[in-house]
């Protein structure tokens, strides 16, 4: 571990389920498309189009890992 925290380890390349939180990201995310796919009634043609949806919105969603609020500044890029 160094100064700022990062702790680095290896994994076995394409092996998802050696990184616990990549995978439960990655979890998360298709559950997520699910629901929004589901819940519209739209067919799986628009699989694509709803995962870019929810890493969008993944991405504007406030954390607490961060501790600055750049949420503000992601907004103002986007408009």
């Amino acid at each position: 571990m160094n100064a700022n925290g990062i702790d680095i380890s290896k994994t076995l390349r394409n092996r998802p389920q050696m990184n616990g939180s990549c995978e439960r990201s990655g979890l998360t995310l298709f559950n997520k498309v699910r629901c929004m796919l589901k819940g519209k009634g739209l067919r799986n043609l628009f699989w694509t189009e709803a995962t870019l949806h929810g890493t969008y919105l993944k991405n504007i969603s406030p954390t607490t890992a961060i501790k600055e609020d750049i949420t503000e500044k992601k907004k103002m890029l986007i408009e």
